[in-house]
């Protein structure tokens, strides 16, 4: 019994990889962050930018920890 496709699909043009590393700028300097990472706990061991960025450009609607 087959199961799957008989013929092969095209492949379509591959996209450029993403550069998710890269936090804007904006969100590295911005003031009010900086002053809200500040009052989080010492223990907490997460990148804020990273997550604000990557949050920011998937187009997230919620986002939890």
């Amino acid at each position: 019994m087959f199961v799957g496709r008989r013929t092969a699909a095209e492949a379509g043009p591959q996209r450029a990889p993403r550069f998710w590393d890269q936090v804007p700028k904006e969100i590295l300097g911005d003031p009010n962050l900086k002053a809200a990472i500040a009052l989080l706990q010492a223990n907490y061991n997460v990148e804020i930018p990273m997550m604000i960025h990557r949050i920011s450009s998937s187009g997230a609607l919620k986002a939890a920890l």
